[in-house]
């Protein structure tokens, strides 16, 4: 999502959410590698892009967060990156 807002969109999310396997005996195994900015770097939207263009995702799963939802004019990749966590968990 941070290379979705940093392209204006030209670089699109996969919209996913990884659940737990609900069958004894199965487990699942992956291996992740991420990069991101630091936490205080800007997550906006280059000039010429527009916020509809950068953050629209059509077909969401179920249980998924709207990026417009978490993001925000201003906002930096560690808060966004809070506000991430946050709309998953919520209490």
């Amino acid at each position: 999502e941070t290379a979705q807002v940093h392209s204006g969109g030209i670089l699109k999310a996969t919209p996913h959410m990884v659940r737990a396997v609900s069958k004894p005996g199965v487990a699942r195994s992956t291996l992740a590698v991420f990069t991101e900015p630091g936490h205080d770097y800007a997550m906006s939207i280059p000039e010429g892009r527009t916020v509809d263009q950068t953050l629209k995702c059509a077909h969401l799963p179920e249980g998924v967060p709207t990026l417009e939802s978490r993001w925000t004019k201003g906002v930096n990749f560690g808060d966004f990156g809070n506000k991430t966590i946050q709309s998953y968990y919520k209490s």
